[in-house]
């Protein structure tokens, strides 16, 4: 669950937004938009899916209640921060708010400083875990994550739905991009393959330096 996890779950919030709009600029706001509408809702059914599924198992229940797992879903993603972000901008930008002044710097300050603590988390659960003992398995799913996954993205984006280049090159980049820290946090909550899931995104963050050029200029678009 872990590895499949860890296999497809882009970093779209701290690795995505930025390479698409230093990529694409202002044209590449819709497509991120909805990959990042469809991303969200898909990832976390499919993880709370998980999640239940692994309590029952160990319940000892055969059957999933629907109406519990359907709450379960709408609470998740409710809560989820990304999703809070995209509403609250959507309310200001509904209501003619900006964000200028004294309250636009306290929320650029705070968004600074989201990656800088999700890494130091990271780095201190790779300290508990280390790098050697999931290496193999981390390095095929970096692998599958950085290229195998893009490669599939391009092919079905640019021959079989034929889009246009922009939302091609977007869609790319956004599956090229390193394994996202819900990973880690999945496989936290189900206690299970912490240290791969950790050793992945580390792993992806890194390779991601190497391969995400390649994906920009085969893409295009920009």
């Amino acid at each position: 669950m872990v590895a499949g996890v860890s296999s497809a779950f882009s970093n779209t919030a701290m690795i995505g937004i930025p390479l698409v709009f230093t990529a694409y600029g202002p044209r590449g706001d819709a497509p991120l938009l909805f990959l990042l509408s469809i991303h969200l809702p898909v990832m976390t059914i499919a993880a709370t899916l998980m999640f239940e599924r692994i309590e029952m198992a160990e319940a000892g229940h055969g059957r999933m209640p629907w109406g519990h797992f359907a709450r379960r879903v709408s609470l998740n993603i409710v809560r989820n921060p990304i999703a809070i972000g995209i509403a609250a901008g959507a309310l200001a930008r509904w209501a003619g708010l900006s964000l200028d002044g004294p309250f636009g710097t306290i929320v650029r300050e705070l968004a600074d400083t989201a990656v800088p603590c999700a890494l130091f988390a990271l780095g201190m659960s790779l300290k508990r875990y280390g790098l050697r003992d999931h290496l193999g398995a981390s390095s095929v799913i970096v692998v599958l994550k950085l290229v195998v996954m893009p490669a599939v993205v391009l092919v079905m984006a640019r021959y079989v739905f034929g889009l246009p280049p922009v939302w091609t090159g977007v869609a790319t980049v956004v599956a090229g991009a390193s394994t996202g820290v819900n990973a880690y946090l999945i496989a936290s909550r189900a206690g299970a393959g912490v240290g791969l899931a950790c050793n992945a995104i580390t792993l992806s963050t890194v390779a991601a330096t190497l391969t995400t050029g390649f994906w920009l200029s085969l893409a295009g678009g920009g």
